[in-house]
């Protein structure tokens, strides 16, 4: 009775560490489809010379969810977005001194792991061309020294020594 005893308590710990084993690799393999829900975006930002754009702002928003999300590049130029909902995003990217960046239709789906090389241009790049020919004629007048600018390059003691002297001086040199 006693050695009956002791061979089905034997056999219950056996099993006991069969199931145990079982549902520990069930639970790691629940984990691992768990883990697989959303999607990743991730990219460099570069300019167009190739140099990365660190600190750049990344925007990502899905107008199907009206969802958004922002991330910040590092010191590589990296950025990476994990977790997201499954659909197509548009992604803008904005950093002082270059234009601003806009793809739409970036899609994603369940587990995967899409990567952008995106690459900002000038910020003069994206004036539009009346905007750059104020410019350029802006600047052409500035080279000739026409304008007040001229006059003051010029003359720039002048005026100190007419407001030392007198206001009605420097007014009639105006």
């Amino acid at each position: 009775m006693i050695l009956a005893c002791h061979s089905f308590s034997v056999r219950h710990v056996a099993i006991g560490i069969a199931v145990s084993f079982a549902l520990l690799f069930c639970a790691a393999d629940a984990a691992a489809q768990a883990s697989r829900v959303g999607a990743t975006l991730e990219g460099t930002v570069s300019d167009t010379s190739g140099a990365v754009v660190p600190n750049s702002k990344v925007a990502l928003h899905n107008p199907l969810t009206n969802q958004s999300r922002t991330v910040t590049t590092d010191e590589q130029g990296f950025f990476r977005a994990e977790q997201l909902a499954v659909g197509t995003y548009e992604v803008r990217v904005e950093q002082i001194g270059f234009a601003p960046y806009r793809q739409a239709g970036v899609r994603v789906g369940l587990g995967q792991t899409v990567h952008l090389d995106i690459v900002l241009a000038p910020a003069s790049a994206g004036l539009s061309d009346p905007e750059k020919a104020a410019f350029a004629s802006m600047d052409a007048t500035y080279k000739k020294g026409g304008g007040y600018a001229g006059m003051m390059v010029t003359r720039p003691q002048t005026i100190g020594y007419s407001l030392a002297d007198s206001p009605a001086e420097l007014a009639a040199w105006f």
